[in-house]
């Protein structure tokens, strides 16, 4: 099963409580990275079962990753991350939140 769809049915499978609980132990940039692709009402529950201070960094992380390069595999990654935190009542380690940027490549004047 792709990761995306995994994490978006463990979301939706999650009691509040837990899934409020499991997400508070990820930074609100991995949160970002993960949901991003997500549908909307799985967006929404996301953001229904944060609070609303940590809904509002989540958003505003996802208005700047509009501008930034992404590669697919870090945001697989990503997606990893808050899957694996999700399914556990444990955290796994933290990856860190550093975004590499994706390099274009330039013409040579």
């Amino acid at each position: 099963m792709d990761p995306v769809e995994e994490l978006a049915r463990t979301i939706r499978s999650l009691p509040r409580v837990q899934l409020q609980n499991r997400l508070m132990r990820l930074a609100a940039r991995e949160i970002a990275a993960a949901i991003r692709y997500l549908a909307d009402a799985d967006q929404a529950l996301v953001f229904s079962a944060l609070p609303t201070g940590m809904a509002g960094r989540v958003r505003e992380e996802i208005t700047l990753m509009k501008r930034r390069r992404l590669d697919s595999r870090d945001r697989l990654v990503f997606v990893r991350q808050v899957l694996a935190s999700l399914q556990r009542e444990t955290a796994p380690r933290s990856i860190g939140s550093y975004l590499r940027p994706v390099r274009r490549n330039r013409r040579s004047p």
